[in-house]
């Protein structure tokens, strides 16, 4: 079966990169598949995650379509039939089975309007509640609204598409679509290292540092935390607009010495091999992949039980803790919990781990495969 991935660039080591190219590499070293890639505007950079060689890669090179004057709306308007007939061609060339579509943009509009008869796919990496809460965190009316109106343009064309893939039941049954809607959540490569001995006194946390991340709550229950576990500390691995205010807190706090903003890490493993546990205040998730990432080496999670994500990773008690949003008390107790007790921690590290081996691909990807299948017609 062709196999075509279209997405806009593959060059920042994002989640949803990462991810793409997990599932494009495990389809294409199977045998069974021919995959393509297509990226609106790869500028010649290096792929931020290594490709397997029976991939074929086509930068459509949108920008080399844009003219040197660009007047908003107007443009887009004269330029959107070029981009059109630009992928018409690439399209005709290869002959895909299927096209799958993975992130907002020129995609949205482009690929419903394409004369194929290969099944379109349009994955969503995050989830309404998640865009919504985005949209509402921003400053200014204006950027809210113009958000607000091109994720409802995006919204609109989902319906155009064959299949729309949502990444949690929970973001499923707040939406209706009137085309087929599947459940199939993100593949985690299994990882190469040996899981956390959960023996260090570093707790873990990692994401952009913005008020929907909301590491500030973060700090003020490690602030209860240092009280009675002075030796212990907290890293905040990622970057973001935040990262002056949560700086000031650390030192407003005196915790300098125990809560460190580690910036851009490009090797997380070995992070969160070095930790005891993983520590989660999310308001609001599109799937929660860094709590995967971090049961993968064995570490317990604590996390806030926001939509959506968490609920469907997290078994309460067993591998790690869900808090109710907000609730900064259980959130201090939890964490003071398990850092006070090792066997805890070792049992549920344990039990994180067996729960990371349902997203392994060999375990997500037949559901890819079979949707295939199932849109295509056929029982290959």
């Amino acid at each position: 079966m062709k196999i075509v991935y279209c997405t806009g660039a593959l060059y920042n080591p994002g989640g949803a990169e990462r991810v793409l190219i997990s599932k494009a590499n495990y389809l294409a070293a199977t045998g069974n598949h021919e995959v393509y890639i297509v990226t609106a505007d790869q500028w010649d950079k290096p792929f931020c995650f290594a490709l397997n060689d029976k991939i074929k890669f086509i930068d459509a090179s949108v920008h080399s379509l844009v003219p040197k004057r660009v007047i908003p709306l107007l443009t887009k308007r004269l330029l959107l039939p070029k981009i059109v007939r630009h992928y018409q061609s690439i399209i005709d060339e290869i002959q895909p089975d299927i096209i799958i579509v993975n992130e907002l943009g020129y995609d949205d509009e482009v690929i419903p309007k394409l004369h194929t008869v290969a099944k379109k796919i349009r994955e969503f990496h995050s989830s309404h509640e998640a865009v919504k809460m985005m949209i509402k965190a921003k400053r200014d009316w204006k950027s809210r609204l113009q958000s607000g109106y091109v994720n409802r343009q995006s919204y609109r064309q989902f319906n155009k598409f064959d299949c729309v893939v949502l990444l949690t039941e929970t973001d499923c049954k707040k939406v209706n679509y009137d085309t087929l809607t599947e459940v199939i959540p993100n593949t985690l490569s299994k990882p190469e290292i040996e899981c956390s001995r959960l023996e260090e006194r570093k707790v873990i946390t990692v994401g952009r540092l913005d008020n929907l991340k909301n590491h500030i709550e973060q700090i003020e229950v490690w602030a209860e935390v240092v009280c009675e576990h002075p030796d212990w500390t907290l890293h905040i691995y990622g970057e973001g607009p935040e990262k002056k205010r949560l700086q000031q807190a650390i030192l407003e706090r005196g915790l300098d010495k125990n809560v460190f903003l580690e910036g851009i890490c490009t090797d997380l493993t070995k992070m969160y091999q070095t930790s005891s546990f993983f520590l989660f205040t999310s308001l609001a998730e599109g799937f929660g992949m860094v709590l995967i990432e971090a049961m993968s080496l064995g570490l317990p999670c604590i996390s806030y039980d926001c939509s959506c994500g968490p609920s469907e990773i997290i078994d309460n008690g067993v591998n790690g803790w869900l808090v109710p949003i907000g609730d900064t008390k259980m959130l201090t107790e939890k964490t003071k919990e398990l850092i006070g007790n090792s066997e805890m921690r070792i049992k549920m590290g344990s039990a994180a781990y067996e729960k990371s081996k349902y997203y392994f691909p060999e375990n997500i990807m037949p559901r890819w495969e079979l949707l295939f299948n199932k849109l295509v017609g056929n029982n290959l």
